[in-house]
């Protein structure tokens, strides 16, 4: 098995400007180069992404018929900032806390953040990717508390 892990970019990227697009095309270089190795089977390569990776491996197959495979863990098939504050509103949940606060976080506290463009890429909608995507997909998804 041969693996290529690389470090997101870091000039032009920050915490408030994503790219889910840019990122999908950095996966397609990752793929190329391990396609071109002649130590490597071009026919067997496929995507494994995290956390943000689970939004972004999917797109990247849905450009590319020579994605073997995707294996996501974190990217849910729903919006960044819906899957966020499910997470979050449960998170509060587990730990007792109820009444108005989760609803408020849930509800106009994370439209008020997606407002302020603070959480970039809150809207991308992973369904049409998915439905896009020819090659097996391995998707798992958990709150982990």
């Amino acid at each position: 098995m041969t693996t290529l892990v690389f470090d997101k970019r870091t000039i032009g990227y920050s915490t408030i400007h994503r790219d889910f697009s840019l990122l999908a095309d950095d996966a397609l270089a990752g793929v190329a180069l391990l396609r071109a190795r002649t130590d490597v089977d071009p026919a067997a390569v496929g995507l494994w992404g995290f956390s943000e990776g689970g939004w972004v491996a999917p797109l990247a197959a849905a450009r590319s018929p020579e994605i073997a495979f995707v294996v996501t863990i974190g990217g849910s098939g729903r919006t960044p900032l819906r899957t966020q504050t499910w997470s979050l509103r449960n998170r509060l949940a587990h730990q007792g806390i109820t009444g108005s606060l989760p609803a408020t976080v849930a509800g106009p506290g994370a439209q008020f953040i997606n407002g302020t463009g603070l959480f970039p890429e809150a809207n991308f909608d992973p369904a049409p990717v998915l439905a896009r995507v020819r090659a097996p997909v391995l998707a798992l998804w958990a709150n982990m508390m």
